[in-house]
């Protein structure tokens, strides 16, 4: 069973709170701008992705709780990281090509049953791609590009939309 938590210790006036990923990438005060940005962040959240997915030197895997995902990257990390493992994560949540990334310092991968979160369908995140980034997605789709640069893997993929 994976908890997401969100506790708060206060220690010489500095925020020691943990929160959950839909938490750190919230902004409250409608300014179109993460409240969190380029701040120290400790958060809890679920592998969807194993952390040599996308890149094989470099740490850098995807988290996500119930409602929101981020990357965690990583220059100097080594931590073995499956899909489904609890994680409980501290670094400076920044902007990487305009996407939220938490840059981590530290990362602890917490036992549990190590379930992968449920993906989310493609229909869904079509209808509305900006809230479901960084979230495990399925569903059936075309893949029209692979791609490596610096290390890192990707694909771009098209969904037939039969509707049209």
């Amino acid at each position: 069973m994976c908890v997401f938590l969100s506790i708060s210790i206060s220690a010489q006036g500095q925020d020691k709170s943990i929160h959950t990923i839909s938490e750190v990438l919230e902004d409250n005060d409608g300014d179109g701008t993460i409240d969190l940005l380029n701040q120290e962040v400790r958060v809890t959240g679920r592998a969807s992705v194993d952390n040599w997915t996308f890149n094989n030197e470099l740490l850098s895997v995807y988290i996500q709780d119930t409602k929101a995902g981020v990357q965690l990257f990583s220059g100097s990390l080594k931590t073995d990281i499956k899909a489904g493992d609890s994680l409980f994560a501290r670094g400076k949540l920044q902007l990487y090509y305009d996407k939220a990334e938490i840059v981590a310092d530290s990362i602890e991968v917490i036992p549990d049953d190590g379930k992968v979160p449920a993906p989310v369908s493609l229909d869904r995140v079509i209808a509305d791609p900006e809230k479901y980034i960084g979230m495990l997605a399925e569903g059936a789709a075309i893949v029209s590009q692979k791609s490596v640069s610096s290390g890192y893997r990707g694909v771009t993929v098209s969904v037939n939309d039969s509707t049209n």
